[in-house]
């Protein structure tokens, strides 16, 4: 067929296929519709059950003569395993390396734009995209390097590390992905996560906490002494720790936030003070009040001295006549 017989083509497409495989990606029970007209494949209303998970897509393929294809979607994914994702999807092992690391599910909403190469697969440098995506149930494992090295220098920071119920917005735009900030709470302690990381796997990450000032050891310890403050009256460190270098061979350097430590421990102190002004004028208040009820106690003492005495004159008064 040449190729002003494809510009030709205006065809709808009812799809139901019982097993579809794109690439890597197996896809089963692929329903939805299809239209092709001029060169451009749309896909509307498509589900699917993939990744231990399912999946709902709609958008455009491209095919213009003399240029690249070039693809629009919008993907809906629900709780499907991270495991079987970084096996089936190359721009997932491209782009989120991680998921190597991580046991569990997660669900995304993310539209996606780029182009395709002669084999049908996106071009990685190509994508630009944006999202959001959400764990459930899942363990960062502590053979991820990053996160070794990040609870080597903070051993308050648990492993395996607990992303259940994790909300993270991210956008990927010229080979790079940017992680919006995002909170982590794992066995009471919450962490802010943010950075980005490359196709060529380099990274800069920032993680700031807030730590116990007792579950503060070692070199950190060391550190947070070296401030100079008086840390009796701190219950908490607020810590940043920046992690670079590469997935493989990651760095981490970490920071007492001296602020924020100055900032508490002028604040217990100020509670401190305002609790012994209120313990003093409630102890001056008590006081008043004994006070006026000892005055008031006498002058009904007096009272009734002085009725009693008026009472004896009348009687020693009638006694006389």
């Amino acid at each position: 067929m040449c190729s002003s017989d494809l510009d030709q083509i205006d065809a709808k497409l009812a799809v139901d296929v019982g097993k579809l495989t794109y690439g890597e990606l197996v896809l089963s029970n692929f329903k939805g519709t299809a239209r092709i007209r001029r060169r451009k494949l749309t896909l509307s209303k498509v589900r699917a059950d993939t990744l231990g998970g399912s999946m709902k897509l709609s958008g455009t393929v491209a095919t213009p003569v003399g240029k690249p294809a070039t693809f629009e979607m919008r993907y809906e994914v629900d709780k499907v395993r991270f495991a079987d994702a970084f096996e089936q999807l190359p721009s997932m092992r491209a782009y989120a390396p991680i998921a190597r690391f991580v046991d569990g599910r997660f669900s995304t909403d993310l539209k996606a734009s780029g182009q395709l190469g002669d084999d049908g697969e996106p071009k990685l440098r190509s994508i630009d995209a944006n999202g959001l995506v959400m764990t459930l149930q899942s363990k960062l494992r502590s053979d991820f390097k990053p996160l070794a090295v990040l609870t080597d220098a903070v051993p308050a920071i648990p492993k395996p590390l607990d992303l259940s119920s994790l909300r993270a917005r991210f956008n990927i735009e010229d080979g790079a992905v940017q992680l919006k900030p995002f909170e982590v709470r794992t066995k009471g302690l919450g962490m802010m996560v943010s950075g980005s990381h490359g196709l060529d796997q380099q990274m800069s990450y920032r993680v700031s906490t807030s730590v116990p000032i007792d579950k503060v050891t070692g070199a950190l310890a060391k550190k947070v002494r070296g401030v100079g403050l008086d840390l009796s009256k701190a219950s908490n460190v607020d810590l940043v720790a920046k992690v670079t270098g590469s997935l493989s061979r990651p760095r981490v350097s970490v920071d007492v936030d001296t602020d924020a430590l100055r900032g508490a421990i002028a604040d217990a102190v100020s509670a401190e003070l305002e609790a012994r002004r209120q313990e003093a004028l409630a102890a001056l208040a008590a006081q008043n009040q004994r006070i006026m009820a000892e005055a008031a106690k006498r002058a009904a003492q007096g009272r009734r001295e002085g009725k009693r005495a008026r009472s004896e004159e009348r009687r020693g008064g009638k006694e006389c006549r």
